[in-house]
């Protein structure tokens, strides 16, 4: 009897696994950052890599690189070829393979406990459906996870060559993301330091320990794995991007996920159970390696500080789990409620995925779509927008005022204007829609019908006609320019 109720129970687990993931993928359509990337891969394709200013906007003269240009291509023919399904298919291949990675870093630090696993994977999936979109991050957390196995077993084998892998990783990661291409220098930190100089400390705080291990080679692999972030189109840009990205300052006004997660949320409720897990873990076990000291205590700090980042605490968390926990122990009855109470979360982030894509998504891509539609010709027509919808007006073929591609249209990245300021005014309704829709020879504008005072003030201009709304977005044409 309890064999086969261990059998329903990893089937219940697995079948959580799977499915938050599949019905993630499948339920959301290609979002705003998604259609800039395909629009990226086809520029890239017909031009090369290397456009002397931003091509898809309405503005002049912005230093521009392609920051994400393998995955863009990669993205671009998966789509052309095989369609927007395939697409999809082919991101949540590539999670599934972040998914059986992590089961081997579980296994290694904590062999034969396979049902724990597959149940603290479907745990992870269930908090990481924020980041289960079509972009290049899924490869990141995949590099991420892969590194993270060659250390553990570097540490507890002691194979130089294992460490050869890293900065193969860090070449492919600065081709496919490197924006946040430092994080993976970042998951490297904990191992070099973890210095045996400290073991006399840990040894009389007794509830600390060290496993001894080189840590020259680490080191190694770090410093090329700098020097083969080199290699790509565009240089050392490539490399500070992120550091130049973090310094502009109206990103956290104008992107939610840049600022600190909100305080009642699934985020921090994560980083509480973490921190409470891990000091009840360190209680009972009396020991626990100092580099997963160095780990759960650098990545809580990121996650605190943005809610992009909180992806990066998942991985060592769930880790760290592995390695004070063991479930067997639970009764039968807690491991049974624990089933449940997955079960239950796991509708959670579906039905929130629903919600998003039929109330807020496709009305992006109505108004798009009406708009391509309605001109005939949309290739270089300009269009007035302030949201994230312009991405996919500029794959339409139209050149908009802004799109979800934010720190482009800041000064420090672009080495001319900064038009995120702009963007900020008008949205606080603090500047009128007059000063914006004449500059650039306007022919449409997009806008959020929630700006009241804005949309009242357009809805009596005589020189615009609204020619489409829906429940997001008012979309007006302008009838002369002045």
């Amino acid at each position: 009897m309890n064999i086969k109720t261990e059998k329903i129970r990893k089937i219940l687990i697995l079948f959580v696994m799977i499915a938050v993931p599949t019905a993630i993928f499948l339920i959301r359509d290609l979002d705003n950052d998604t259609w800039f990337m395909l629009n990226h891969g086809r520029y890239i394709l017909q031009n090369g890599l290397y456009p002397e200013f931003e091509p898809f906007t309405v503005h002049e003269g912005l230093h521009f690189t392609f920051q994400k240009w393998l995955c863009c291509v990669l993205f671009w023919v998966i789509y052309k070829y095989c369609g927007k399904l395939a697409l999809k298919l082919f991101c949540l291949i590539v999670y599934f393979a972040f998914d059986l990675v992590m089961y081997k870093l579980l296994e290694y630090i904590r062999p034969k406990a396979n049902t724990q696993h597959l149940f603290t994977l479907a745990v992870m999936n269930i908090f990481m459906v924020q980041f289960m979109y079509t972009r290049p991050q899924l490869f990141t957390y995949l590099f991420l996870a892969i590194e993270i196995l060659v250390l553990e077993k570097y540490v507890k084998e002691n194979n130089v060559k294992l460490l050869a892998v890293i900065p193969l990783l860090s070449f492919l990661e600065i081709q496919i993301h490197s924006t946040i291409w430092p994080i993976l220098l970042i998951y490297m930190l904990p191992y070099m330091f973890d210095f045996s100089s400290l073991a006399k400390v840990c040894e009389k705080v007794k509830l600390l320990s060290q496993t001894h291990y080189k840590k020259l080679p680490i080191w190694i692999a770090f410093f090329a794995s700098m020097l083969v972030a080199l290699i790509n189109p565009y240089g050392f840009e490539s490399i500070v991007y992120l550091v130049k990205s973090l310094d502009i300052e109206e990103l956290a006004i104008l992107i939610s996920e840049v600022r600190s997660p909100r305080f009642l949320s699934s985020n921090v409720l994560f980083i509480v159970i973490t921190i409470v897990f891990c000091l009840y873990g360190l209680y009972k076990t009396k020991l626990t390696e100092l580099r997963y000291v160095y780990f759960i205590g650098g990545t809580v700090l990121m996650a605190i500080m943005s809610t992009r980042q909180f992806s990066f605490l998942v991985i060592p968390a769930v880790m760290v789990f592995s390695y004070y926990f063991d479930l067997k122990e639970l009764k039968s009855f807690t491991k049974n409620v624990m089933i449940i109470i997955l079960c239950a979360f796991a509708v959670v982030p579906i039905y929130s995925a629903y919600e998003m894509q039929v109330n807020v998504q496709q009305y992006k891509i109505d108004v798009g779509d009406f708009l391509a539609d309605y001109d005939g010709n949309p290739d270089g027509v300009k269009v007035f927008n302030v949201g994230d919808e312009g991405s996919y007006l500029e794959f339409l073929g139209f050149k908009a005022y802004n799109d979800t591609r934010a720190e482009v249209f800041s000064d420090k990245i672009n080495n001319k204007e900064n038009s995120l300021k702009k963007v900020i005014l008008f949205e606080m309704e603090k500047a009128p829609y007059t000063e914006y829709i004449y500059k650039y020879d306007y022919k449409y504008i997009v806008v959020y019908n929630f700006y009241k005072k804005q949309c009242s003030a357009m809805n009596k201009d005589e020189n615009l006609k609204k020619i489409y709304t829906n429940r997001l977005y008012n979309v007006y044409e302008i009838k002369n320019t002045k």
